[in-house]
């Protein structure tokens, strides 16, 4: 709670995406049928997001390097590292910002919509911070993945800049055309960055490996294999135009033969999801945390 109370002094909602908020109590107990367990995992998000408040909810942070530091690929590498997470930092926790604040404002599909990106920043985290930490060795191939991380694109950046200044229609439409191809048929290689469902397992390989020992300890649940993506996949449906439109905007009244669709969503649509939207966010978002927290410890470890 105090960790909680100074991330709010410091950061005023027009500070940054990432920003201190709390979720509404009454709404908590309303969504968990009162039970205080499950209410608690939803405040739990308050906690979590308070960690990355502090660690990266600064209005800006520069990143200073120095002219001779370009000379020296061990002195890239880690000016790299120290950008690419505290950017993965600021990404996960707006997106945990977003799931409190829909939360907050009964936002079904905000809610559902921010707990996926949650997911696949986090799992981008473990996965980079296990490539990074497995090219540790030699710098070079460290450097490699950093650069992927940082740099890694699907869409063609500088072509498209080059082009869209350009009133030639011939070189627009070249380059719409080379561009879909590629969405048809993506190329992934070392330059492009992996695909969303190897940023998932990544997640849940650390799931596993992490989570499955406490809880054994404590007499918990522990998470079993494929639980992750399973989860992912509920979110991927509910926020695409599917299933997830009739789950967030109509119910049925059986008695009377009856169909009912409003414009105002239902949470408790959400409640299919393993152990509660809450715990689900928070879990995920503390293991990208504490990937987050390695590549600081191996970004130190490069220091001469």
């Amino acid at each position: 709670n105090r960790l909680l109370e100074a991330a709010m002094r410091n950061n005023s909602p027009s500070d940054s995406d990432l920003r201190a908020v709390i979720v509404n109590r009454e709404l908590a107990a309303r969504l968990t049928f009162d039970n205080p367990a499950l209410a608690k995992s939803l405040t739990t998000l308050e906690t979590t997001l308070g960690l990355f408040v502090e660690q990266f909810g600064a209005p800006s942070r520069d990143f200073q390097i120095r002219g001779e530091d370009l000379n020296d690929d061990r002195m890239i590498v880690q000016h790299k590292l120290a950008i690419t997470r505290h950017l993965l930092g600021i990404r996960l926790g707006a997106h945990l910002t977003e799931i409190v604040e829909s939360l907050s404002n009964q936002r079904t599909l905000s809610v559902a919509q921010s707990v996926r990106a949650a997911l696949e920043t986090a799992g981008a985290a473990t996965y980079y911070e296990a490539r990074f930490r497995k090219s540790a060795a030699e710098i070079p191939a460290l450097l490699k993945q950093v650069n992927r991380a940082l740099y890694g694109q699907r869409f063609a950046w500088k072509v498209w800049q080059a082009t869209i200044g350009k009133e030639s229609r011939e070189e627009r439409e070249t380059f719409l055309r080379t561009q879909s191809q590629r969405d048809r048929k993506p190329d992934i290689d070392q330059d492009s960055p992996p695909s969303v469902m190897t940023f998932i397992d990544a997640l849940e390989e650390t799931l596993l490996k992490k989570l499955t020992e406490p809880a054994q300890r404590h007499g918990k649940p522990t998470p079993t294999q494929g639980q992750v993506r399973v989860i992912y996949s509920q979110l991927c449906d509910f926020v695409h135009p599917s299933i997830g439109s009739w789950k967030t905007y109509a119910h049925t009244e059986p008695q009377a033969f009856k169909v009912v669709i409003s414009s105002c969503s239902r949470l408790e649509s959400l409640q299919f999801l393993w152990f509660g939207i809450g715990e689900c966010a928070a879990t995920m978002s503390l293991l990208g945390f504490q990937a987050l927290q390695d590549m600081e410890s191996l970004r130190t470890s490069l220091v001469p």
